[in-house]
This record gives structure tokens, sequence and C-alpha cells, in this order.
């Protein structure tokens, strides 16, 4: 079964084009990302900026043609942190299918953070009992773990990008700046209901970790093979959230092209990890580069495969 699944985030919208086998294995076909951000200041003013609307329809309908060409089975879009807290969602929405016919849905926290563990444990061979995945977005990172035999997710209003516009007025951030950032972040930790236990096998998606998976290998240019599994220890995350923190942007994107549409806020995403790390006793975090789209995919599998 041949699907593509579109992820609308807080600073990226990505697409997955995969075949998934009888066994429920994702053969990837394609992958695209764009950075239109467009949860630019949603959490500031609560509302999407009705200027980007067409740049956000323009990629998905070149996403649509690229699923067309490819000739897929069903071709699906979620939408995740800066819709879900916009008040203009409705609108947002209504224009997007009236310009490229396809309905979006908008997932809770919760299962963002149930698909999330699905697609960025899948291919992996953890006991599912024994995993915690973590999932460090734009405007909210969650974190997903199975508790009593139930998979329980937890997101929390914290993200790079919404952090980011938040704290940081200058460029590298001052030191009252993080320490305010720091405060906040633990506030939010504080939250969670069920804490991870650092003895679980601990998996980290999304573009702050393969991020940071690339610089730690001195890798300029992004490498799937080199991403996926690669462990990042307290040290490397602790190393590097001070260097980005210490740089401005033209100084990151020298580093490797992996930090090309995060640069102003990769040292952000790196500040969440490291506070998780040392809140929770992480000993070693592996890196996947698959997530919420690659539980969309399977999840739509199933659903289909149940209806034949």
């Amino acid at each position: 079964m041949r699907i593509a699944a579109v992820d609308i985030g807080t600073n990226t919208i990505l697409l997955l084009i995969a075949d998934v086998d009888d066994n429920g294995n994702i053969h990837l076909l394609d992958h695209q990302q764009q950075f239109p951000r467009l949860g630019s200041n949603v959490d500031g003013s609560q509302i999407i900026n009705p200027e980007i609307f067409d740049k956000v329809a323009s990629i998905i309908n070149d996403y649509k043609t690229i699923s067309h060409n490819l000739r897929v089975d069903s071709f699906i879009v979620c939408a995740t942190s800066a819709v879900r807290d916009a008040a203009n969602q409705n609108i947002f929405l209504d224009f997007i299918e009236s310009e490229c016919g396809c309905k979006i849905m908008v997932l809770s926290g919760k299962e963002e953070a149930e698909l999330t563990f699905l697609g960025g444990t899948s291919g992996f061979r953890f006991p599912p009992e024994e995993t915690v995945v973590l999932d460090i977005g734009g405007g909210s990172t969650e974190i997903t773990q199975y508790i009593s035999g139930e998979l329980k997710g937890e997101s929390l209003q914290i993200g790079a990008v919404r952090l980011t516009e938040r704290f940081f007025l200058h460029s590298p951030p001052t030191n009252l700046e993080i320490k305010s950032a720091k405060e906040d972040i633990a506030a939010h930790l504080s939250l969670i209901q069920n804490p991870p236990s650092s003895l679980k096998f601990v998996v980290g998606v999304a573009g702050t970790l393969t991020t940071l998976a690339c610089l730690a290998q001195g890798i300029k240019h992004f490498q799937i093979e080199k991403i996926r599994g690669y462990h990042l220890s307290p040290r490397n995350v602790d190393l590097w959230t001070a260097t980005l923190l210490s740089l401005v942007p033209t100084e990151i994107l020298k580093l490797s092209d992996a930090t090309i549409g995060r640069v102003d806020i990769i040292g952000t995403g790196a500040l969440i990890l490291d506070e998780m790390i040392k809140k929770f006793g992480f000993q070693d975090i592996i890196v996947s580069e698959r997530g919420l789209r690659h539980g969309m995919v399977l999840k739509e599998w199933k659903i289909k495969s149940e209806l034949e």
C-alpha cells in the first residue's frame, strides 16, 4: 500500500511517501521538507498570520502533485501545535480545503504524541514497554511511554519556536534570557504526570535531535544512514547546547546544512533536550529520523488493511 502523509508543524511542513508491506514495514519512496514557519508569533498573537495561508496552500499542492505522480493510494494531512492553538484555526482549515481540496486533521497533543511513538520506534527492536519517545517540536514537546501496559502521551507547551519568541530577544541570547527559558522549561517539566524512567530506552525524534546528531558527528550534509540509531550522550547535548546558544545564525549555518530552516531556533531546541536529560537523568538518547509522519502512515495502513 502506498501512502503519502503531510505533517503541518509550527516550523516545517513535511511530506513522506512510503510503501507499507503486508508486515507493516515502511519503505521510503520520497520525503520533502519546507520551512514556512506557520507558527510564527502564534504564541503571542494566538492567530496564524493570514499572509502565510497562500504559501502553505502552495506547499501542500506541490506535495499533492508529487504524490499523484507516484500514484499513492492515500493522501493524508495532519496539523499540530500551531494550528491546534490558533484562534483562527477554522478559517485556516477552510482556506486550505478550498485551495487544495483536502481536509486537515488537527491532532490533539495526546494523539500527536502517540502517533509519534508509533512512527519513531518503527524499525527499532526495543521492547515498547521499555521505551520513551521524546519529540521536541516548534510549538510543543511530547513525551510518550507505556504506563501499566497502556500507551500514554503527554504534550507540553514548550517548543523551539515558542520559547525563542518568548524569551530570546537577542542573538545570541543573554545569560538572563537563557535563565528565564530554563525556568519556563522546568515549570513545564514539573507538570508531567508520569515522569519517564532513566532506565528505559530513550528515543528522540524531529529536527532538533537529527540536527544535533549531525553536529555531534561533524556531518556537513544530512545523511539518514548516519542519523538513524545514533547515540547522543548527555555530554554531547550539553556541549552543543552551550555552543549553539553562543553563536549567531550565520555562524550556526556554517556548521552543517542540517541547520537550514532552524538556525535561529536550534539552540532553544537543544536547551529543551538538555534540561530534560538533567531533569530525568537520561544516560543516552537514541536518535530516530522517523516520527509523526511515519506514525500517520502506519495508522492509515492499518485502517485500510482492516477494511479490505
